[in-house]
């Protein structure tokens, strides 16, 4: 009985601590227009729960009592209490990396083989903010770009394998997949 009660206090921490945002600017963007402009919507004294437990596809929201349930596949996407953007697709959480010139985002996924436990961050890309997510490889870039040649030409001399395309420039700091589009493509 106490280990049941320990199990609900656990998930119920776990599941506010990250939710709560008065006054810290975090709320939730209904669309790729509002992401764009960054308009947050329930930004006062709200708390929202992006992944409510029994519930992964719906996302609550809270304030003095009141809740307003609403489907991810109907919300662009959220800022949590670290500023950090991320996007709904397909009723997944990503994480918003990039929005200069190439959209990119990250998902972090665990995969068990046995007894162990990986997490692997796996990459994807969009051409803009209303586009769909697609995995990030050289393959599905030049298909984002079929009539640019150049940019095919030079995805294959910078990079070598699909992981290579999330290589970060700390000097220049920005994803060096980043500088190789704004010099290759133009944007609209």
């Amino acid at each position: 009985m106490k280990l049941i009660q320990g199990i609900t206090v656990l998930a119920a921490v776990c599941f506010m601590l990250p939710a709560a945002n008065a006054k810290d600017n975090t709320g939730l963007y209904m669309s790729a227009g509002d992401f764009e402009t960054q308009a947050l919507k329930y930004t006062d004294n709200y708390v929202i729960r992006t992944s409510p437990l029994f519930s992964p596809y719906k996302i609550k929201v809270l304030k003095a009592g009141d809740v307003t349930v609403l489907f991810k596949d109907d919300v662009y996407g959220y800022r949590d209490s670290k500023k950090q953007d991320y996007r709904f697709f397909n009723e997944a959480e990503y994480k918003i990396i990039n929005t200069k010139g190439l959209y990119l985002y990250s998902r972090r996924t665990t995969t068990v083989k046995g007894k162990i436990r990986e997490t692997h961050t796996q990459y994807y890309f969009s051409e803009n903010a209303s586009a769909p997510l697609k995995t990030l490889s050289i393959y599905h870039l030049k298909q984002a770009y079929p009539n640019n040649a150049a940019l095919h030409d030079a995805l294959d001399a910078q990079f070598r394998y699909d992981q290579d395309l999330a290589q970060y420039d700390n000097y220049q700091k920005h994803y060096k997949l980043v500088g190789l589009m704004e010099r290759f493509v133009k944007q609209s």
